[in-house]
């Protein structure tokens, strides 16, 4: 039982959480910084490249959002084509990348994952 009540309990300080993310984002307290050439790269990736993109990480996806939507450089939702959190696996464990490639539809060997953990790297197997 009380692993129930601290679960629910983190889930309530998740919410109030995004809460205060929004209200920062919205009224241009935070921005999410992102540096000049991802952008360039990302806007020749998807327009010229026709290459989708994906984020993968250990934030909820509602946070990676946010932080993407209020950048240094504006909104940089529209480069993104999807995002997933830990909902779809741990970033450390290959299955969870296998998971993302059966969500877009692509063979793992046609996606080529980028990740700050040289640990959960599926381009090394």
């Amino acid at each position: 039982m009380t692993h129930i009540l601290h679960r629910n309990r983190m889930s309530e300080i998740k919410q109030l959480q995004i809460l205060l993310w929004i209200w920062g984002y919205e009224n241009g307290l935070l921005r999410g910084h992102v540096y000049d050439e991802v952008t360039t790269v990302l806007h020749n990736w998807k327009n010229s490249q026709q290459i989708r993109i994906f984020v993968f990480s250990s934030a909820m996806v509602s946070a990676q959002q946010l932080l993407l939507c209020c950048t240094n450089h504006g909104n940089c939702l529209p480069l993104i084509n999807d995002f997933f959190d830990s909902s779809i696996g741990d970033k450390c464990n290959p299955q969870s990348y296998w998971n993302i490639s059966q969500v877009i539809g692509e063979s793992p060997s046609k996606i080529l994952f980028i990740t700050d953990n040289n640990n959960g790297n599926p381009n090394q197997n």
